[in-house]
């Protein structure tokens, strides 16, 4: 993934919007599930905010990922610095339920 360099204008931190999209397991409990979004938005309201929170719902996959033909997708709209960036990318790949996700600077 590109590395994104924090600018500094004039001793104030620059805001950007991001895009997170996650998949996950859809074996797993709703509380399970529930529980994975709210850690995420933690995460991200710590250091910025949630512009939209949107569940895409279950579809199925082109190709399996980690054995499962489907799973449930996530969209955030966040703004925020690279804090936040560095935050999520320490946490998502530690956890065992998100199969893949993917962060983008909104342009």
């Amino acid at each position: 993934m590109r590395q994104l360099v924090l600018y500094v204008i004039l001793g104030k931190i620059m805001v950007r919007e991001y895009e997170l999209v996650y998949l996950v397991d859809p074996a797993l409990e709703s509380e399970k599930v529930t529980n994975l979004n709210e850690e995420i938005k933690k995460i991200i309201e710590k250091d910025g905010s949630i512009v939209k929170f949107e569940e895409w719902g279950k579809k199925t996959l082109s190709f399996s990922v980690r054995k499962a033909n489907e799973g449930l997708y996530f969209f955030n709209l966040f703004k925020g610095d690279s804090k936040i960036l560095t935050a999520l990318n320490k946490k998502l790949p530690l956890e065992q339920d998100l199969l893949r996700y993917l962060i983008v600077k909104k342009e």
